[in-house]
């Protein structure tokens, strides 16, 4: 459910009948279409910045054999992949060495 409609009558002489109802049902299907589609858009763009950021996550990894300078590109395309990654900290721990880098996302 999106949301409420509510229909009120001021005199009680006339009762509500089945047009009025199937009216007021038809106006409520209306009124909830431009709602799922915007819901609908917003999830089509943030899948298509979630491709975006893995083809160019997958372009940095052919295109360069720079490892030190190939974590930032990555990193990157992560973070607009999930936007939840913005204003943080990513800690990078080598597994053979246990050397740390350090990456702040802005």
């Amino acid at each position: 459910m999106i949301g409420t409609i509510t229909v009120a009558r001021i005199s009680q002489a006339e009762p509500i009948r089945q047009d009025d109802q199937n009216f007021y049902l038809d106006l409520a299907d209306r009124a909830a279409l431009p709602i799922d589609n915007v819901y609908l858009y917003l999830e089509e763009q943030r899948k298509a910045r979630q491709m975006e950021s893995l083809y160019e996550a997958t372009q940095s990894l052919l295109e360069t054999f720079d490892f030190a300078g190939l974590y930032p590109r990555i990193l990157n395309a992560a973070q607009k992949a999930i936007p939840t990654m913005e204003n943080g900290i990513i800690h990078l721990f080598a597994l053979g060495t246990g050397e740390q880098e350090v990456y702040f996302l802005e």
